[in-house]
């Protein structure tokens, strides 16, 4: 099958819902299948103009692959200003995620393929939201998504939405450090300027808690520029080269979310063997077990957060329950090749 994947974007940092389609471009095309990446300069309600538009262009021109992923040799990986007739091959299907793509796709003519759309979150701050809901109801677009609450948000808008299945690198997360020797009172989390990620709750709740330990070590990553004025034993890492090497370096992982359309770092840190503490943000929810698999607390409740984390870092006996009892939870959930011959069986059935 010739299959189009589709973004509203280039992303020249690794990004949680990018890396989910790039992925699913490898594992299709270690099925066989002919895979065209496309990566738009710019899409409707989004467009750039100018000076802002040459630069872009000019370091796209330069750069044109992500440093940051590696696709497989048999994958054409392209950068498009926007969609068009033009630009995009024929194909049997067309992959995308972002609600604007849904509007510019209508464009192209039906020789380019069936759409599907990953809706891997409402993204209501990017946007109207009228507008934003809108593009769920389509009727020539077939909606998926690996998200319990959006299927169910989606489907309460009268629309069908087909449930995918999503994991990740096994060979990369995964526990090299002994989950009972890890060194204790250690806290890894990832930190976001963007408000819905909750990182000034957790990074409130994180400083009152080393007034109280001294002895505590907080290592934060991300891709922005980090916090300033961290006290010793902080430390941020931006863009971690091995992200898997810093979590098996921490017993815990903090993931204080207001808003997750599924919470892909937690997992990541269940199969690097972190303790997981995690707001109760409904993206959690499909892998976090209060008590079980994971301590949760309520989303923006700093004292709530310093509870949380306060409960393992004082009790070694407890944190290495709740690390392995997210694990084995973890390891038991479908392979990237399972979720990938699951979203072709979804595409052959809806051609």
């Amino acid at each position: 099958m010739k299959i189009s994947i589709i973004l509203p974007h280039v992303i020249r940092r690794p990004g949680g819902g990018t890396k989910i389609m790039y992925e699913f471009a490898n594992q299709l095309s270690d099925l066989g299948h002919e895979v065209v990446v496309y990566n738009c300069i710019q899409t409707s309600f989004f467009e750039l103009s100018g000076l802002k538009l040459l630069v872009k262009r000019l370091y796209l021109f330069f750069n044109k692959h992500p440093a940051w992923y590696k696709f497989n040799k048999s994958i054409k990986s392209t950068i498009i200003k926007q969609v068009s007739n033009i630009l995009i091959d024929d194909a049997e299907a067309i992959f995308f995620t972002g609600w604007s793509l849904a509007y510019d796709l209508q464009k192209l003519s039906q020789t380019k393929g069936k759409k599907f759309n990953l809706i891997q979150d409402l993204e209501f701050w990017t946007g109207e939201k009228e507008t934003i809901i809108d593009s769920y109801l389509f009727k020539n677009i077939i909606k998926l998504t690996y998200s319990n609450h959006i299927q169910n948000y989606i489907t309460q808008l009268g629309e069908q939405v087909h449930k995918v299945s999503i994991s990740v690198d096994t060979n990369f997360f995964k526990i090299a450090s002994p989950i009972e020797k890890r060194v204790e009172r250690t806290i890894c989390m990832m930190y976001s300027t963007e408000e819905r990620k909750g990182s000034k709750f957790g990074l409130e709740a994180l400083l009152r808690l080393k007034e109280q330990n001294n002895d505590l070590k907080v290592h934060l990553f991300g891709t922005s520029a980090g916090p300033l004025n961290l006290p010793e034993g902080f430390q941020y890492h931006q863009t971690p080269k091995n992200l898997p090497q810093l979590m098996n370096s921490c017993s815990i992982f903090l993931t204080p979310s207001l808003w997750e359309g599924y919470g892909i770092p937690g997992i990541e840190a269940m199969h690097c063997g972190c303790a997981v503490v995690c707001s109760d943000a409904e993206g959690h929810m499909m892998y976090a077990k209060n008590n079980d698999t994971a301590i949760v607390f309520k989303a923006g409740d700093t004292n709530n957060i310093v509870h949380a984390l306060s409960m393992l870092l004082n009790d070694d006996k407890e944190r290495i329950r709740i690390a392995k009892n997210g694990n084995k939870f973890i390891l038991g959930q479908k392979s990237w090749a399972d979720c990938a011959i699951e979203l072709t069986d979804i595409f052959e059935k809806n051609k």
